[in-house]
């Protein structure tokens, strides 16, 4: 049996890698900084036709379920995984039955992103989402 890796984001990039990975020192770009970072931004269109398989950095959640969903969308074999959950200290059935019903009213954003169901289609990315809470989103 194949398990699903988790991979939690728990800093901004920019916050915990340091310089290399900031835009700018924090002054007033130029205008022809402006245009060089501007010219890295493509379509959704440029990106799906210029390079399908590509990583994307999406910026909200909602978003990325919109993406999600496309994918699911434009494949006809899907593939139905349910958790399998594992319960550790319940000492009888009943405790394990209450815990389960608990986990399963739980929303998404209590669980690490991690649904109770996911659809999957054979090599296709499913991207799990979680924003950290800071002051610039």
């Amino acid at each position: 049996m194949k398990a699903l890796r988790l991979f939690l984001l728990d800093a901004r990039a920019d916050t915990k890698l340091g310089k290399d990975f900031q835009i700018g020192n924090g002054n007033i770009l130029k205008e022809e900084e402006i245009q060089v970072i501007d010219s890295r931004f493509i379509t959704k269109e440029e990106a799906q036709s210029v390079c399908p398989e590509g990583i994307r950095l999406i910026f909200t959640n909602v978003a990325v379920t919109e993406y999600n969903l496309s994918i699911l969308n434009s494949e006809e074999n899907k593939t139905l995984s349910l958790a399998s959950d594992v319960f550790v200290g319940c000492h009888n059935a009943e405790q394990q039955n209450f815990v389960r019903q608990k986990l399963h009213k739980m929303r998404a954003d209590n669980t690490g992103r991690l649904p109770y169901e996911l659809i999957l289609v054979l090599n296709r990315p499913y991207m799990v989402t979680n924003n950290i809470d800071v002051s610039d989103g």
